[in-house]
Order: C-alpha cells, then sequence, then structure tokens
C-alpha cells in the first residue's frame, strides 16, 4: 500500500519509471527463475542417467566376482571408478546385503545401512545422488551395487547457468532503461507542456493562453479539451466584463439620476415646505391654516416618497451602515407615537402606547432607522384602519448582556389575505391594485423595514386576519447601556443661541429667500451668494460665524468653494469657521465629499425653521 500510495504522489516520469522497471524486473525474475528450474531438472536428470549406466556396467563387471567369492577382483573393478570424477563412493553388497567390496573417493566407509529401507533401482536426491543396481546371473540375483554421485557437479552447472542468467537478467534492465529513458519524453513532453500552461494560466488569470498540441494520442485530444475550455472561460470572463460595464454604467446612471432627481425634486419641495412652515408661524384664519397644513403636508409626503427610493438605491449598493447611539428607546416610541396622534385623531382612531415602565436604561441602536421602520409600521396602521384602534407595544426579554426587545404595532384595519403574506415586503408590492387606488402608495415601505431590521440582525412578523387587522412585530437583539445625558439641544439653548452673522451660498433665488426670512426670523444677520466663489470672495472680505454651503452651484459648486475657504484660512492663520452643507443631494457618497472638503456638517432639504434652529445650536 505504501508503493501505490508513494506512486500515487510522484510524477508521470517518475510512475513511468517505476512502472516499466517494475514490470521488467517481476518478468526477468519469473523468466530466471523458469530457467533456472529447468536447468536444474535437466542437469539432475543427467546425472541419474550417467550414474544409472556406471552402475549397470560396473555391476556386470562384478557378476562374475560375487558368483565366485573374490573380493580382490571386485575391489579391483571398483577401483576403476577412480577414473569417473563423478562417482565418489561405491559399495558391493552380497546377496545378505554383506558388504563384499568397496571404494570410497573421500574416505568415508561403506557400511550396510546404506542399503537398509531402499528399493531397487532407486533413486533420490536430496543432499546427494545415489543409485542401488541389482547385480544377477542366470535370472538369479547375486548382489546389490551402490554408487553415489558427487553433488559438486550439480554446484557447477548451477554456478555457472546462474552468472549466464544474472548477466543476461543486468543487460536486459540496461537496455529496458535506455528505452524508457528515450520514449518517455513522447508521453511526458506533452503532459509537461500542458502542465506549464496550465500554471501560467493559473498564476496570471490569462485565459488567452493556449497549450501546444504535440501528440495525436490521449494526451493531444486532452490538449484540445483544455484549449477549448480555456476558449470558453475566455469567451464567458469578456461576456462578464461586457455585462459589468454594463451595470456599472447602469448604476452610475441610476445613482446619477437619484441624485439629480433627489436635487431637482428638492429643491423646490424646500421652498414649498419653508414656506408652509414660515405661514404656520404668522397669523393665519382657521381656513388658512388648513390649507397651510395641506401643502407641508403635501410636501413631506413626496419628500418620504423620494426617501424611500433613495434607501431603496442605498440598500440595493449595501451603502447603509448603522450608526449606532445610546438612546432611550422608549422616549424614541413615544416620539414617533406623538407625530401621529393628529393623523389618527383626524380619521377618529385611537392610538394607544403601552410601554415596559421597567425599561430604565439605553440601547445601543441606529435611532434613525428604528424611528424610520416604526414611522412606516404606524403610517400603515393608521392609514389601513378605517375605525377602531391603533397599539402600540414595547417588550423586553432580557438575556446575559444582550436584550431582546419587541415592538409590536397592532391595528384593527382591513388586515391581509394569507396567500399574500409572502410577497407584503417586496419591493413596490401590496395586496392588489385596489389598495394601492384607494390608499396610495408605493409599496415600498415594508420592504424597506425589512430591509432595515435584517440590518439590525432582528427580524419581523406579521400575524394577520383579513377584515379583522393586522399584527407587526419587530425583534431587535439590542445591548442595553447606562442612561448618558442627552445633547438634543433645550428650548432655552435654541433662545440663547447668540445673534450670528451667516453666509449663505445658494444660487436658487427661492430657496435663498425662504433661508434668509428663517434666519432673519431668528434675529441672525444673512449675507447672500449666488455661487460658491461669490461666497469665497465674501468671505475673504468679512468675517463670518458660520457658513451655510449648498453643493450645486454655476461657476463653483460647494465642495470646491468649502476647500478654498479652509485653504485661505490655514494661508492666513484664521481660527476655521463652521462651514454646513445646506443641499438637495441626499445621496451617502456627498455627504462624504462634504466631510473630505472640511465641512462640519450635513443637512439635506428642505429645511425648515426646526432643522435651522437645531443646526445653529448645535454647531
Amino acid at each position: 500500500m505504501r508503493n501505490i500510495f508513494s506512486l500515487k504522489k510522484g510524477s508521470i516520469r517518475q510512475k513511468l519509471y517505476s512502472i516499466t522497471l517494475a514490470v521488467t524486473i517481476f518478468t526477468l525474475l519469473i523468466f530466471t527463475v523458469g530457467q533456472l528450474f529447468a536447468a536444474y531438472v535437466y542437469t539432475v536428470r543427467g546425472l541419474e542417467q550417467n550414474l544409472s549406466v556406471t552402475a549397470q556396467t560396473m555391476g556386470f563387471q562384478s557378476a562374475v566376482s560375487l558368483e565366485f567369492y573374490d573380493s580382490i577382483s571386485a575391489e579391483e573393478t571398483l577401483i576403476a571408478l577412480q577414473k569417473n570424477d563423478d562417482v565418489i563412493k561405491g559399495c558391493l553388497y552380497d546377496i545378505e546385503k554383506k558388504i563384499f567390496a568397496s571404494y570410497s573417493a573421500t574416505g568415508e566407509p561403506c557400511n550396510a545401512q546404506l542399503l537398509k529401507g531402499m528399493e531397487v533401482n532407486e533413486q533420490i536426491f536430496k543432499s546427494k545422488l545415489y543409485v542401488v543396481e541389482p547385480i544377477t546371473a542366470r535370472g538369479d540375483t547375486l548382489g546389490y551395487l551402490y554408487l553415489e554421485n558427487s553433488f559438486d557437479i550439480f554446484r557447477h552447472y548451477a554456478k555457472r547457468f546462474l552468472t549466464v542468467v544474472l548477466g543476461l537478467f543486468a543487460l536486459a534492465l540496461i537496455l529496458a532503461y535506455r528505452f524508457i529513458v528515450y520514449f518517455e519524453r513522447f508521453l511526458t513532453k506533452p503532459v509537461a507542456s500542458l502542465l506549464n500552461v496550465v500554471n501560467q494560466v493559473s498564476e496570471t488569470n490569462n485565459y488567452e493562453l493556449r497549450a501546444k498540441k504535440i501528440s495525436n494520442d490521449e494526451v493531444g485530444q486532452l490538449v484540445v479539451g483544455f484549449n477549448k475550455m480555456l476558449h470558453l472561460i475566455q469567451l464567458h470572463n469578456e461576456n462578464l466584463e461586457k455585462e459589468k460595464k454594463r451595470a456599472e454604467f447602469a448604476n452610475n446612471a441610476k445613482t446619477e439620476f437619484l441624485s439629480n432627481m433627489s436635487h431637482e425634486i428638492r429643491t423646490p419641495l424646500n421652498g414649498i415646505i419653508g414656506t408652509a412652515d414660515l405661514l404656520q408661524r404668522s397669523k393665519l384664519t382657521e381656513e388658512d391654516k388648513k390649507s397651510v397644513e395641506i401643502i407641508a403636508e403635501s410636501g413631506k409626503n413626496l419628500l418620504a416618497i423620494i426617501n424611500d427610493v433613495l434607501d431603496i438605491s442605498k440598500i440595493e449598493a449595501g451603502k447603509i451602515h448603522l450608526d449606532l447611539t445610546a438612546v432611550d428607546l422608549k422616549k424614541i416610541i413615544q416620539s414617533v407615537v406623538s407625530a401621529f396622534s393628529a393623523m389618527a385623531k383626524t380619521k377618529k382612531i385611537e392610538l394607544k402606547s403601552h410601554l415596559d415602565e421597567s425599561l430604565d436604561f439605553h440601547v445601543m441602536v441606529d435611532e434613525v432607522r428604528v424611528r424610520q421602520v416604526l414611522t412606516n409600521l404606524l403610517s400603515n396602521a393608521i392609514k389601513f384602519t378605517e375605525k377602531g384602534e391603533v397599539n402600540v407595544h414595547l417588550e423586553h426579554v432580557q438575556t446575559d448582556d444582550q436584550g431582546y426587545f419587541k415592538i409590536s404595532v397592532l391595528d384593527t384595519g382591513i388586515g391581509i389575505s394569507a396567500d399574500k403574506l409572502d410577497s407584503i415586503f417586496s419591493r413596490f408590492t401590496q395586496e392588489d391594485g385596489s389598495i394601492s387606488r384607494m390608499y396610495g402608495g408605493t409599496g415600498l415601505g415594508l420592504s424597506i423595514c425589512k430591509e432595515l431590521v435584517d440590518l439590525m440582525h432582528g427580524k419581523i412578523e406579521v400575524e394577520t386576519n383579513k377584515g379583522k387587522g393586522s399584527k407587526f412585530v419587530v425583534t431587535l437583539p439590542l445591548k442595553k447601556v447606562d442612561k448618558v445625558v442627552e445633547k438634543t439641544p433645550s428650548e432655552q439653548e435654541k433662545r440663547d443661541v447668540p445673534k450670528l452673522k451667516v453666509l449663505v451660498a445658494e444660487d436658487d433665488m427661492i430657496n435663498q429667500k425662504i433661508i434668509e426670512k428663517m434666519l432673519k426670523s431668528l434675529g441672525h444677520e444673512v449675507h447672500l451668494a449666488d455661487n460658491g466663489e461669490v461666497a469665497l470672495e465674501h468671505f475673504k472680505e468679512d468675517t463670518f460665524d458660520i457658513v451655510l454651503m449648498d453643493m450645486q452651484m454655476p461657476v463653483m459648486n460647494g465642495i470646491d468653494s468649502a476647500k478654498a475657504i479652509r485653504a485661505h484660512e490655514q494661508e492666513n492663520n484664521l481660527k476655521e469657521t463652521p462651514i454646513l452643507a445646506l443641499t438637495a443631494n441626499a445621496l451617502e457618497q456627498h455627504k462624504e465629499m462634504c466631510y473630505e472638503a472640511g465641512m462640519n456638517g450635513y443637512y439635506t432639504k428642505p429645511i425648515t425653521m426646526k432643522s435651522i434652529e437645531e443646526m445653529l445650536t448645535l454647531n
């Protein structure tokens, strides 16, 4: 088994040498053993025949001596055996098997024991070769002649034959080795050439390489098959590269479209929502207030749709990242529920929250994403409930330092058909077209909820009964931490913000007026710039407490303007002035660009009085 395993690990050349030499040696061994056995049989038979003839001749000559009891003549007859080098002993026995005469070339005497247990004419080859020949005259047995042959002759023959055979054996091995050395290149060269190309392809991933076909045997067919495989892989890679470029182009086009769409829609939305926000703070009649609320609500709905589409794009690109902070989960839920109280009141639906009062600690979670999930679930619950109530529950199950929090939203609305449960978390999907026509919506809310919950390593489940309502349960594994002091500016802090000198870089005239009016209503001094270049000139000529910078402007954009301002500050050893991006671009890459340019904050349009107050307070 060891030889087999070692053979598996060796090269083709080693295997070829090993197998060929092994077969050659095995064949030669069988041939040698066969020849030795044949030579042995042939030699023994020859010695037996010679000894038998000698015994018959000597027995005939000794018959007269036995008949006349002439032992002297018998001795003389046996002494003639000296001329035969092969015979080393001769013993003549009478009829009673007593020694009558003897001859021994070795000096070993004859005795009567030699004939005991022997048959007449018996020839035995064990350690010696001998023959017993009966001596007869006129049909009567007169005695027996025992002749023993020398074994040296056999050894001589065997040694000479073995020398010849071993010489032939060695010659055959040498010829076999030379044969292998000469012919192995015809097998190993094509394989080595193929292996070289395989290694090059593996190291360089260059599928344009091709192996050279050297032979027309199985190795040649293997080379042809390998080259075909390389060709197919090359074509496949070329197609993949083309598809990759198309996908990248399409993705870039989609990103560019979303960026432009976000910018072009958010820009007028800033005017709509900003104006509505200003009007809501002014003295209006009840009817006018309702009209302004409709404008503001419509703007917020449109903004929500834009944000949903952007979130889907971010999820597809894998660019949504969690920003974990220590937050009070109860306070978040209370805040979201409070935000929907007016909507529920308008529909005459009772909105209740049931929060575990023992939750007096904070948890590590992305507050924005939790708010987004709960907002979508509550929005759906109220939207699809015509009467009854909507309840929000918060439960907690603690295991060591890991807490599992269940946020449940229950409604008494229209419910969902059981056969539609598998599709409600798919994008742009609602239960059926009539739902969309009756209640509106894009079908993105639940899909985004599912993606965000998965991102937070949680799960979202639904229980529903058609016509009786639904229950959505979000389970999140959150780590609890000690309470922290929240940095949200208080109303007093907002009022205590000093009067600031603000430079606003904005190319849209409507947005200029809205932002200017908001800032002035808070008592701040405002200086306007139509583009980044004008903003840079103003900054060099005057001193400002804060800069609000749009990103997309003619002549010089906000990114380049911010970089130029930072360079000017460094050149003149000036204190760094806070620069806040105030832009309609809402993609993550735009946020990164702003911070890389040296800006201190990033705020997306539309801007409200509340967001203006917070950004000025925090910066």
